[in-house]
Order: C-alpha cells, then sequence, then structure tokens
C-alpha cells in the first residue's frame, strides 16, 4: 500500500467518521457503542480490502458501501440470537403475558409454538425489509 492510499483513507477518517457514527446510530435506534464499532469496522475492512489497489474514485460512497454490509452482517447476528433467546424461552416452559399476543393461544403447547412460530416468521419478514 502506498502513502497515497493511507492518505486518502486518513483524509476520509477525518471527513466522514463522525458523519458515519451518526449514519450508524441512527440505523441502529441510537446504540451509539455498536455504531462507534461498526464505523471503525468499516474503515479496517477498507484498509484490508485495499492490497494495494487504488483508491476508490468515490471514497464516501465506498465507506457507506460498506458500513451498509457490516449493519446486514450485525443485524443477521442479532436476528441469530434473537431466534436462540426464543427457542430457550420455549424450552422453559416461557408463559406469555396477559396481554401478549400468544395469550389467546391458551396454555395448550402446541397453539403456543403455533403462535411462536408466526411471530418469528412475522419478525423474520420485517427484518428483512430495506
Amino acid at each position: 500500500m502506498g502513502e497515497r492510499f493511507f492518505g486518502v483513507i486518513a483524509e476520509a477518517y477525518k471527513a466522514w467518521n463522525a458523519e458515519l457514527v451518526g449514519f450508524l446510530n441512527r440505523q441502529l435506534k441510537r446504540s451509539p457503542d455498536t455504531a462507534q464499532d461498526l464505523a471503525q469496522e468499516t474503515f479496517a475492512k477498507w484498509l484490508a480490502a485495499s492490497h494495494g489497489a487504488e483508491p476508490p474514485e468515490k471514497p464516501r460512497a465506498y465507506l457507506y458501501e460498506i458500513a451498509r454490509n457490516l449493519l446486514r452482517d450485525h443485524w443477521r447476528r442479532e436476528g441469530v440470537r434473537g431466534e436462540h433467546l426464543a427457542a430457550s424461552l420455549d424450552d422453559r416452559d416461557f408463559a406469555p403475558q396477559a396481554d401478549s399476543l400468544a395469550a389467546d393461544a391458551g396454555s395448550q403447547p402446541e397453539a403456543r409454538a403455533d403462535v411462536n412460530q408466526r411471530l418469528r416468521r412475522l419478525q423474520a419478514a420485517i427484518d428483512a425489509m430495506p
């Protein structure tokens, strides 16, 4: 990697890091620590992917593309964690609150499992939205 490439990254960091952190923070629904981590990972991925290549013509757009990909990965990981949490709640005879959607399913295990499965599908569809 040449000095020119490092210079471009350094300038990009100075110019857009705060903006990128703000964007990520809004996307993550006000999670500043995770936004900082993802912004740092964005620049790290750019450095790792360079391998002597020329800097992109539009470095800001390139940064945001990396950041959006990292957000997708983050949300996928969180979705997997949510599925594991839901499964562990099912395994512990989780009883829904009276005001929850699953409450009307009664105490029958099959009905509760059916409602939980529908809720997971709904959450997956929502998570898949842009």
